[in-house]
């Protein structure tokens, strides 16, 4: 594990080098942030206010006991909260699939609450503040808050996480999310990339839908997935990027099920 040390000189807050634990013991440095682990999801609070940040964070905790997630909330004795938790299985994925599996997770916990998490922690790559170390800025420690513990061997991806992903591993290719099925949305994003897309009506209902369901999984800028899904009308096409930059433009969307439903009905496709 690589470890570094931040600390204030002045006015000013230095960072080290990155190094071993053991280099960084035997030099005898205050260690306080640490690399993410393979196997580690952190939820990384970023909100304007420590106010905020609890809302979030409470939030956050709270659909992940729904879901019997064992966790721990970290106050990171800054305005900020850590959410940390460890699923085993996640360790086995390439490092590309790591982060996709982090950011859909990330999105669908954080929900209407995504735009306060930081997004960089999708990677395994980066730093996270050590637990129980103390703030360079604040002086005061990170500290465990709450745990959540359940009756059951170690937490595991869902399966609908699971099935986009290695879908599009196997391919090569790669809101209200209250009101989005994740189930039966999975299983038309994932046949929209492993199938021939017919025409009719096909832009105004079944696009225009993808388009949302992959902003909501925040895969806009993931050009492969998209250009494989126009790949598959057989023609050249952009009619997903241009629902994107319209209900950017726009500001509001609404996932329509129906209008799916209609389509895959048309064309007598049962998924």
């Amino acid at each position: 594990m690589l470890v570094q040390c931040a600390f204030r000189f002045k006015n000013k807050i230095i960072y080290t080098k990155r190094m071993s634990y053991t280099k960084a013991k035997l030099l005898g440095m205050d260690i306080n942030h640490r690399q993410i682990e393979r196997n580690e999801i952190v939820f990384d609070i970023d909100a304007p206010d420590r106010q905020k940040s609890y809302q979030v964070m409470d939030y956050i905790s709270a659909r992940l006991c729904c879901d019997e997630y064992t966790h721990k909330v970290y106050d990171t004795g800054n305005k900020g909260y850590h959410i940390h938790l460890i699923i085993p299985e996640l360790g086995d994925y390439k490092y590309g699939n790591r982060k996709n599996i982090r950011r859909l997770f990330m999105t669908y916990y954080s929900n209407k609450y995504k735009e306060y998490i930081d997004y960089q922690k999708v990677s395994d790559k980066v730093m996270i503040r050590l637990e129980n170390s103390i703030h360079e800025r604040t002086g005061k420690k990170k500290r465990c808050i709450f745990e959540a513990n359940f009756d059951k061997e170690e937490n595991t991806l869902p399966l609908w996480i699971k099935e986009l992903v290695e879908g599009i591993i196997v391919k090569r290719e790669t809101s209200s999310l209250c009101n989005i099925d994740w189930q039966t949305s999975n299983k038309v994003l994932n046949w929209c990339l492993n199938n021939r897309i017919p025409d009719g009506n096909r832009n105004i209902w079944l696009f225009k839908n993808l388009a949302i369901l992959i902003m909501e999984l925040g895969l806009e800028n993931n050009t492969a997935l998209i250009s494989k899904i126009h790949q598959n009308t057989g023609e050249r096409r952009k009619d997903i990027y241009g629902w994107i930059r319209f209900f950017k433009k726009k500001g509001t969307y609404r996932y329509n099920r129906k209008e799916v439903e209609k389509w895959f009905r048309l064309h007598g496709i049962e998924l």
